[in-house]
């Protein structure tokens, strides 16, 4: 019994057996079987990560016991950008034993309390924990993830307060591209409603963008308030503010509310017929986000909702929809968000597999390609179509194949296995839209121009025929 109160004495988190029975023994040596292996020979018994402090348990004491005896990844250190109280690693996992819960190449960032001299350290970790960090507040940071070139809007938001911060990273004011993709379609939309031979109306422009930046922040809160269960299981949205609980649910519904009333102002301003059109829409943005519960297809509804403003950007302008010309395009608008919203999805297939959530991703799998290939046959066709009956100019078509080629080689080099490809890939749709929107002006603009080259005809003059006629008589 001594040897086995020495043994349970090395074991960190463990203690000593109270009683002398061997039963007893028994039992908490049964227990602790699945914990003993976890500890690394070539670490020794006495001897603890380097990423704990002496007084903390390993992991697989604290919360991660049932995966104890499955060998832990080695993580190599590729970036160390130095902090104040300790170093800010982003590790990159090199080795895994076990698919089931580790990938090889995950990214992650965990603060550990080491000396600043010694960077070149190699950490054990689980690569799909959340990190451990030595302050629970620095882990509920979303600008960590920034990486070390932010763009501005992150600096921006990276240099107000603390809670004022939070907010703007709920609305999504810090990644603008989801207001870009939402606004193009509306600009495409006003673009087609503008007389031949004249621009786009501009103050009509500046009034759907700021509807886009508003209600894409109400959708990403609303998407939030749903998920927020689910965000804290995977490791790209674990520090949203929802999720992390830098904001509650109650400053969530005060900030929705706020950005809702700010979109019902801005609604106001359009014709009647387009008031009733955008408020309509507001059923697909509560609606999407529970479609990855109960389908594969949730990227369907977010085309039907992302690309309303074809539809509302032609009503604002004319009073109507133009069937014809808007319903082509809502479809062209709907492959496109198929194919950038499906590449995105990528980025998240392994945790959304694990929790549950469904996708196009998972639901195409290594067939991604000859889908994205689908929808992109779709998209330009549509965009042909609508640029013929609205009977646009060359500089359209000139977009479209511009365009073709960049969806083209969008999927051909895309690498659905490589979070960092499918990132860029997504990012890269906003120079579709703004492709695309220069396209509709050049053609919109040359539309007259083409029209005045012609010939005029000239039209038989009935009075002089007639007085001719009674003069020969």
């Amino acid at each position: 019994m001594s040897l086995l109160r020495w043994i349970l004495g090395r074991v960190p988190g463990a203690s000593a057996v109270v009683s002398h029975r061997p039963r007893d023994a028994i039992l908490v040596l049964s227990r602790l079987a699945r914990i003993v292996p976890a500890l690394s020979p070539s670490r020794g018994m006495s001897g603890r990560s380097r990423s704990f402090p002496p007084a903390r348990p390993p992991w697989c004491v604290r919360r991660w016991c049932y995966l104890a005896s499955t060998s832990v990844p080695k993580i190599d250190v590729i970036d160390v950008p130095r902090g104040a109280e300790g170093v800010l690693y982003r590790c990159k996992s090199t080795t895994a034993s076990d698919s089931s819960f580790t990938r090889p190449g995950t990214v992650l960032s965990e603060r550990v309390g080491v000396e600043k001299s010694s960077p070149d350290v190699s950490l054990d970790c689980r690569p799909n924990l959340r990190p451990r960090v030595e302050n629970e507040d620095d882990g509920k940071d979303l600008s960590l993830d920034y990486g070390p070139d932010p763009t501005i809007p992150q600096k921006i938001v990276q240099k107000v307060s603390k809670i004022l911060r939070a907010y703007l990273q709920l609305m999504r004011l810090d990644r603008p591209i989801g207001s870009w993709l939402l606004f193009w379609p509306c600009g495409w939309s006003i673009a087609l409603a503008a007389s031949p031979g004249c621009p786009p109306d501009l103050g009509m422009l500046a009034l759907f963008a700021c509807g886009a930046v508003v209600m894409r922040g109400a959708g990403c809160t609303i998407n939030d308030m749903w998920d927020r269960d689910y965000d804290g299981k995977v490791a790209r949205t674990a520090a949203r503010p929802l999720a992390s609980g830098a904001l509650s649910m109650f400053d969530a519904f005060v900030c929705l509310g706020t950005q809702l009333s700010l979109g019902c102002l801005i609604l106001l301003q359009l014709n009647w017929y387009a008031v009733l059109l955008g408020t309509s829409s507001l059923g697909l943005i509560v609606l999407y986000p529970l479609m990855k519960r109960v389908t594969y297809w949730p990227q369907l509804m977010l085309g039907f909702t992302f690309n309303w403003g074809a539809l509302l950007g032609w009503a604002a302008v004319h009073g109507s929809c133009e069937w014809a010309v808007c319903l082509p395009l809502y479809v062209s608008g709907i492959a496109w968000t198929l194919i950038y919203d499906t590449i995105y999805a990528h980025q998240d297939k392994y945790d959304d597999a694990i929790i549950g959530i469904k996708s196009t991703a998972l639901k195409f799998g290594d067939s991604t390609w000859k889908w994205l290939t689908g929808f992109g046959v779709t998209m330009i066709s549509s965009l042909i179509l609508t640029g013929y009956n609205t009977q646009l100019a060359w500089p359209y078509y000139l977009a479209v194949s511009a365009t073709a080629a960049h969806i083209t080689n969008q999927i051909w080099t895309l690498d659905i296995n490589n979070p960092v490809d499918c990132g860029q890939k997504f990012r890269a749709n906003r120079h579709i839209g703004l492709l695309l929107f220069a396209g509709i002006v050049g053609g919109t603009m040359l539309k007259m121009n083409h029209s005045s080259l012609g010939p005029k005809e000239d039209k038989p003059h009935s009075i002089d025929g007639d007085s001719q006629t009674t003069e020969s008589s």
